[in-house]
C-alpha cells in the first residue's frame, strides 16, 4: 500500500516541478532565518552523514534559527520517516514544546 501511495503521490507534475526548482528555491532562501519571536521545532536524525566541510542537518538547521530560547532541534535515532517509527516520542516532544509557551 505504501509503495502504491508513494508512486501515485511521488510522481505527479507538482512533485516533478518542485524537484526541478530545488536549486533555485535553495538559492532564494539560503540567507533566510526564522524570526527570533517565532517558536521553531526541528526533528532530525542523530547520526547524519557529514559533508567534506563537516556540516550535517543539525548544523544546517542551526543556521536557520536565531539565538532564541523559543527554538529547538530535537534529534532522534532513526531515518527520515520519524512519523512512522517515532511518533510517540515526537508527540511528547511537540506537546512539551507547545506547553512551554502556554504555561508562561
Amino acid at each position: 500500500m505504501t509503495k502504491a501511495i508513494s508512486a501515485w503521490k511521488g510522481y505527479n507534475k507538482d512533485v516533478v516541478n518542485e524537484a526541478n526548482e530545488i536549486k533555485y528555491n535553495i538559492d532564494k532562501t539560503i540567507d533566510m532565518k526564522f524570526p527570533s519571536e517565532t517558536p521553531v521545532l526541528f526533528f532530525t536524525p542523530k547520526r547524519e552523514k557529514e559533508t567534506k566541510k563537516g556540516r550535517n542537518k543539525v548544523s544546517f538547521y542551526k543556521t536557520q534559527l536565531t539565538n532564541s530560547p523559543a527554538s529547538k532541534i530535537f534529534t532522534l535515532e532513526g531515518h527520515h520517516y520519524f512519523h512512522w517509527t517515532r511518533s510517540k516520542e515526537m508527540s511528547r516532544e511537540v506537546n512539551g514544546f507547545i506547553g512551554s509557551f502556554t504555561r508562561r
